[in-house]
């Protein structure tokens, strides 16, 4: 509802009825209450050289939560021990910067949005709902109160280790289009191309077999359809590439973060207290019980289409929130 309105009452053969024209536009008292605000997390893909530096400079609580997450990972066993550390990817400079590494680039977007949620919560700004693009949704899990600091980037950074030791060539590759434009092309590659993301209406994510990829994109191409590769380190993310990745990260995330059933997400959940927003998983679509964040959804996180405009409609329609406020590296 817009503050400023106007209307027409017009009579059955659309001649107006009202005799003075086009009545004026009335303007209507902006809502004395507080709006309402839902977060929605960016996935992987938005992060760049020095993001977020300006904040961990300017706010001493900005640096004390990289520091804490960083903290967080040094106690991971020896076995996934890092040569490197959030603080310190983050201040490399564009020409030394590893932010793009897919290793890197999860855990990293997610400290960031984690730094964010805490430093919008300090200035007294909190969300009704949450919604997360693909990994986005790890922050989003922490933003809802549904996951620890710790748990979240855990998930991020086991995450990030899963897609490194992914061996198949596969890209990525934005189309604009409909749902029904689309699917008949990806149909016609039997299986080496999905779709992956569903981020609206008019725009898909397809994800698949390097070779099938860059054939579609000569065909779109030449039917002037929008598309565009993106820069995924050669990851063909939410397919069937990811399948033989989820297995271990599964079992990591069951040994780190002992959750190896919902009455032990339960248990572990508790320590985050109340939820504090509603979870909309772009999983399912639709919103989900905070139970449901086991190991075994931070894998299908991985593998599964990402039902992000499904989500985001859900969200709309089902809680009622006035504003939606991304959050990202961008």
């Amino acid at each position: 509802m817009f503050q400023q309105r106007s209307f027409v009452i017009a009579a059955d053969d659309g001649s107006t009825v009202l005799p003075d024209g086009m009545p004026k536009a009335v303007k209507v008292p902006a809502a004395a209450a507080t709006p309402n605000i839902g977060f929605v997390f960016t996935g992987q893909g938005a992060q760049w050289p020095q993001m977020g530096l300006s904040l961990m400079e300017e706010y001493p609580g900005c640096l004390a939560t990289i520091r804490r997450l960083d903290s967080y990972l040094d106690h991971l066993d020896e076995g996934f021990g890092r040569s490197w550390s959030i603080e310190g990817v983050l201040k490399e400079n564009a020409e030394h910067s590893q932010v793009h590494q897919a290793e890197l680039s999860q855990p990293l977007v997610t400290a960031l949005q984690i730094m964010i949620v805490n430093l919008l919560s300090q200035w007294g700004i909190t969300s009704r709902a949450v919604v997360g693009h693909s990994s986005g949704e790890i922050a989003a899990g922490y933003a809802a109160g549904l996951l620890t600091e710790q748990e979240a980037i855990i998930v991020a950074y086991l995450r990030g280790k899963a897609v490194a030791s992914n061996r198949s060539q596969g890209l990525m590759m934005a189309v604009g289009g409909s749902l029904s434009e689309i699917q008949p092309l990806v149909d016609e590659y039997d299986g080496a191309i999905v779709i992956a993301c569903h981020n609206s209406p008019e725009s898909y994510t397809l994800s698949g077999d390097a070779d099938a990829i860059n054939t579609l994109k000569t065909r779109l191409d030449e039917k002037k359809i929008f598309c565009r590769v993106l820069q995924t380190n050669n990851n063909a993310y939410h397919s069937d590439h990811m399948k033989p990745l989820g297995p271990a990260y599964e079992r990591d995330l069951d040994q780190f973060m002992q959750r190896k059933s919902a009455a032990k997400v339960l248990k572990q959940a508790s320590k985050t207290g109340t939820p504090q927003a509603v979870f909309f998983s772009s999983v399912y679509g639709h919103a989900a019980p905070w139970s449901v964040l086991s190991s075994k959804y931070w894998r299908q996180n991985l593998e599964s289409p990402v039902l992000f405009y499904q989500g985001v409609s859900e969200l709309v329609t089902q809680t009622p929130v006035d504003i939606l406020l991304e959050i990202g590296p961008q």
